[in-house]
């Protein structure tokens, strides 16, 4: 008897493990790309007047065709080295294929009006620093940076950048 759950148990642990470095295996076939990005005003009218939110756009490429359920993603945007927000996300799907990820971050708006709206209207381009944590199951974190020159998300019909 006790020689067959010794063998029961190290038959669960090696497949507990298989299926971890499975997991480990897909998530580092992911190809993460920073698609795009928008300003925004909050959708709730009495924070329209003093805040500002900026979607992060991220696509997610996964070669396989196997789904995985994240836990989320967490992180900061920084410009100049000055902290505009910080966000995370609930739960969400990547599925076979490319999957789009929309990150909506709270702007600070001190620094927006202070610095951000000003060189946006004289056409000087800020430059992000995203820090991003995609958080796997079982809490296996990974860590990835972006450095975004905001010119190249900017269309030419300026207005369209804002959803206001």
């Amino acid at each position: 008897m006790d020689k067959s759950l010794k063998t029961i148990g190290l038959t669960a642990l090696a497949f507990v493990a298989y299926r971890a470095y499975k997991l480990y295996e897909l998530g580092n076939s992911f190809d993460w790309e920073f698609y795009g990005m928008k300003f925004q005003r909050p959708a709730n009218w009495q924070d329209a007047l003093n805040k500002y939110q900026v979607v992060l756009i991220f696509e997610v490429k996964n070669p396989t065709k196997t789904s995985l359920s994240m836990r989320g993603l967490e992180g900061s945007i920084r410009e100049g080295g000055n902290l505009l927000g910080n966000f995370k996300t609930g739960n969400f799907t990547i599925k076979g294929g490319s999957t789009f990820i929309n990150v909506v971050v709270d702007l600070d708006s001190k620094y927006v009006a202070s610095t951000l709206i000003p060189s946006l209207l004289s056409r000087v381009s800020p430059k992000f620093d995203i820090s991003l944590t995609t958080i796997f199951p079982f809490g296996i974190k990974y860590n990835q940076k972006f450095n975004i020159d905001a010119k190249e998300y900017i269309p030419k019909d300026f207005q369209s950048f804002f959803k206001i």
